[in-house]
């Protein structure tokens, strides 16, 4: 009995290894370049409206005690955040990339108007 194995009948279809490599990291690329660019626009719209009291007094009133409460946009802008994220989580199939990339932007302008809600006082008086 010939034990031998006869491998002449398989064909290799591809030995290329390093594409998935190449598009793994052109991919986390992107995902950092777009949290680098919603990074950068949370911080002009936090300082924006942290330094403009006009823009802080478009989403809060003095309220009791002299402090700070939230208006009705205030409101608004309290709440968009978890409306955008509701939004890009349920709908991003049916979403262009342009349109997602359009909200994402928009979340972190919303979000960081809500931070500088937070902060203690404006930068610039």
């Amino acid at each position: 009995m010939d034990n031998k194995l006869n491998f002449t009948n398989y064909k290799v279809e591809s030995t290329s290894v390093n594409a998935t490599g190449t598009i793994s990291s052109n991919y986390i690329a992107n995902v950092f370049m777009w949290m680098f660019a919603a990074l950068a626009v949370s911080t002009v719209f936090a300082l924006l409206f942290a330094s403009s009291p006009a823009l802080m007094a478009s989403i809060t009133s003095v309220g009791k005690y002299g402090k700070l409460v939230p208006n009705g946009v205030g409101y608004l802008v309290m709440f968009a955040p978890l409306g955008f994220v509701m939004l890009m989580s349920f709908a991003f199939q049916r979403l262009s990339a342009t349109a997602l990339i359009g909200l994402f932007m928009a979340y972190a302008a919303t979000a960081s108007a809500l931070v500088s809600f937070c902060l203690p006082t404006p930068l610039i008086r």
